[in-house]
């Protein structure tokens, strides 16, 4: 377990590594860390955790040009990180909740029918529910 500061670091370290891959892949120098501009981006953006960094550095770094705001492309960014990684545990729980007999035919005709399409094996199992 982190104590509080080591968290900070944490995050300030992926922050900095973050804002200079995204300057760079503007083609521009990153004003230091101890600069204003930089300053007012992490007094905004500290409690992004240090996991999502990575991401964020990359789908900024993917627009067209460096965001006039970078406060804000940052937590544009971490919403979308928080939606990717909640649908992706919401779609390993579905899975994990395939109960009752339509929930385990469906299991069954995925594993015997990879081929088979997510809504024709859904029409399958509920159709065979219903006889």
């Amino acid at each position: 377990m982190l104590t509080e500061q080591e968290r900070i670091q944490a995050i300030w370290s992926a922050f900095s590594q973050a804002w200079l891959d995204v300057w760079a892949s503007f083609s521009c120098n990153a004003p230091n860390d101890k600069s204003r501009q930089t300053l007012v981006v992490w007094s905004k953006v500290q409690h992004i955790p240090a996991a999502a960094w990575p991401f964020i550095a990359n789908r900024v770094g993917e627009l067209d040009r460096k965001p006039q705001n970078m406060a804000k492309a940052f937590k544009d960014a971490y919403c979308e990180w928080i939606e990717r990684k909640e649908s992706h545990s919401a779609k390993k729980e579905i899975g994990r909740r395939a109960e009752g007999p339509i929930g385990l035919r469906l299991i069954q005709l995925r594993k015997n029918n990879p081929n088979l399409s997510p809504f024709e094996r859904l029409r399958i199992a509920t159709q065979e529910g219903r006889k």
